[in-house]
């Protein structure tokens, strides 16, 4: 594992260890992504309380006009059925934040991981 993790610093990626949603991880990619143009792409445990603690934590630090994508959100709810669910996260997400929206031109891919869980946030791209 170590050989991979050198292969991909040369390439500009940082790996962080740990809890997605502890403060110690979030303040670390928060300030690796201060001054950046960002998007972000939550494809961790699925369950409802991590898919909105992350969106909570991370969401705000994408760019506008940019996207947050929450993979296997719609996907998860065929699957296991149970709510709340992570659709149910990205549900209450947009509920208690204006800033993002669901991006319908993707919806057309029913079969894509993140259906119905792109979300744009509001504003011009910078």
């Amino acid at each position: 594992m170590l050989k991979v993790q050198n292969e991909f610093r040369q390439r500009r990626i940082t790996f962080l260890h740990g809890d997605a949603i502890s403060e110690a991880v979030a303040s670390r990619v928060i300030r690796l992504a201060a001054g950046k143009r960002r998007m972000g792409i939550d494809d961790g445990s699925h369950t409802y309380h991590d898919v909105l603690g992350a969106a909570r934590l991370y969401a705000p630090c994408v760019s506008p006009g940019s996207y947050y994508v929450i993979e296997d959100a719609f996907t998860n709810r065929l699957i296991y059925g149970a709510e709340p669910d992570a659709m149910s996260a990205v549900d209450q997400f947009l509920a208690e934040n204006e800033q993002f929206e669901r991006d319908p031109s993707f919806d057309c891919f029913v079969f894509f991981s993140a259906f119905q869980a792109i979300l744009r946030r509001r504003g011009d791209g910078v």
